[in-house]
C-alpha cells in the first residue's frame, strides 16, 4: 500500500515537471518569436476599443487620418504583416502621418461588433479613416501577397504585389480617396 502511494506521488511529480517544462518551452517560443513581431505603443499605436476611441479623439484634434488595423489573435499572416512591413523603418516613418490603432476582431463580443464596421473575409484588414469617420479599405490580401492600389476613384485600381512601397502607395491612395468616401 505504501509503495503504491509513493508510486502515485512520483507519477504526479513527474507530470508536474512535464507540465512545467512544457510551459517554459511555450513561454520561450512566445518571447522568442512573438514579441519581436508585435507593433508597439512606442511607435504611436493605440490598441483595442479603448485605443480606437483615443485615436479617434487624437485624429479629430490633429486632423490626421487614422490607420485602422483589424486582426485576429491567432492570425499568422497578421504577425508577418507586423514583422515584415509595419515594423519596417521606412513604413514606421511613413505612418507618422497617421493615428494608428490595432483592434482584435475576436477578443470579445464588443470587438466582434466593432470589426463589422471594417468588413473583410480575411485578416489582416487595413482601413484609412478620416476624422469624420469616412473610411477606405486597402483590400490587403496577405495570403496572396497582394494589396489593392486604387486609381482616382473608389472601386477602380489594381492588385499589386505587396511590398513596403506598394503598402505606402495603397495607404496614400486610400487617404486621397477619403473625400469621395464621405459623400
Amino acid at each position: 500500500m505504501r509503495r503504491r502511494n509513493l508510486s502515485k506521488a512520483y507519477s504526479r511529480i513527474g507530470l508536474l515537471l512535464l507540465l512545467l517544462a512544457m510551459s517554459a518551452a511555450a513561454g520561450y517560443i512566445y518571447l522568442e518569436r512573438g514579441l519581436d513581431r508585435q507593433i508597439s505603443a512606442s511607435d504611436g499605436w493605440f490598441f483595442d476599443l479603448d485605443g480606437y476611441y483615443q485615436a479617434l479623439r487624437e485624429s479629430k484634434l490633429s486632423g490626421k487620418p487614422m490607420l485602422i488595423y483589424v486582426r485576429r489573435k491567432a492570425c499568422q499572416r497578421c504577425l508577418i504583416l507586423e514583422k515584415e512591413l509595419l515594423n519596417e523603418d521606412g513604413i514606421k516613418d511613413f505612418l507618422q502621418g497617421y493615428v494608428k490603432v490595432r483592434v482584435y476582431s475576436d477578443q470579445d463580443r464588443a470587438s466582434r461588433l466593432f470589426s463589422e464596421n471594417y468588413p473583410s473575409r480575411v485578416t489582416p484588414v487595413l482601413y484609412v479613416q478620416d476624422p469624420m469617420e469616412a473610411k477606405v479599405s486597402t483590400h490587403l490580401l496577405m495570403a496572396m501577397d497582394q494589396i489593392w492600389v486604387a486609381n482616382d476613384e473608389i472601386g477602380t485600381g489594381n492588385f499589386m504585389h505587396l511590398s513596403p512601397l506598394t503598402l505606402r502607395i495603397s495607404i496614400d491612395k486610400a487617404t486621397l480617396l477619403l473625400p469621395q468616401a464621405s459623400k
